[in-house]
């Protein structure tokens, strides 16, 4: 089977929703009225077709509304000290140590996957809050951090996260059986 050379047009974007995606990755949107906020994540490139990239980037669409300004901060700038007019950073992977974030800005790790690695991080007090992606999640968390923790959902946005018209087909079904004991007589 050959790779795709661009998993992100799989997404169910419109052409303004990528437009605008890739305007966020530009940097066309860095500043806001209400304030700044900056994912860090593990790429900033839309081709590679990253979760965390299109969760934040869809998180990112609906700040963009609101007022914020939105921009990235992809893991090669891991070594930067952020920008000085960062209010928030949501750091989306748990590979990113926020020690380069500035002190002025409040970083929120975003846990959506991989609950019990983020426990284990010895940097994880840095953080101001966690946001999880599940109940699960958030329980987890609150065994080791003591600061607030809250459950963000990430299908929030209705555009990306959608059932396709594919989806509409009837179901198939599978089943698969073992015969556990049978001793084949």
């Amino acid at each position: 089977m050959p790779l795709r050379s661009d998993p992100s047009s799989d997404l169910p974007l419109d052409d303004a929703a990528r437009e605008l995606y890739q305007s966020i990755v530009d940097g066309e949107h860095r500043a806001g009225d209400r304030g700044n906020v900056m994912f860090c994540v593990s790429t900033d490139e839309l081709s590679d077709g990253r979760g965390d990239l299109f969760v934040a980037l869809s998180l990112g669409r609906g700040l963009l509304a609101a007022g914020w300004g939105v921009s990235l901060w992809p893991t090669p700038r891991l070594v930067d000290e952020s920008p000085d007019d960062v209010d928030v950073a949501i750091v989306m992977i748990e590979s990113f140590v926020p020690g380069m974030i500035r002190p002025r800005t409040k970083a929120i790790a975003w846990v959506r996957n991989w609950a019990d690695h983020w426990a284990e991080l010895p940097y994880l007090d840095e953080f101001s809050q966690i946001w999880c992606s599940s109940e699960a999640s958030a329980q987890r968390m609150r065994q080791c951090f003591d600061g607030p923790v809250h459950v963000v959902p990430i299908a929030t946005d209705t555009e990306l996260f959608r059932p396709s018209d594919e989806d509409s087909r009837a179901p198939e079904i599978v089943a698969t059986a073992n015969f556990w004991g049978w001793s084949g007589g």
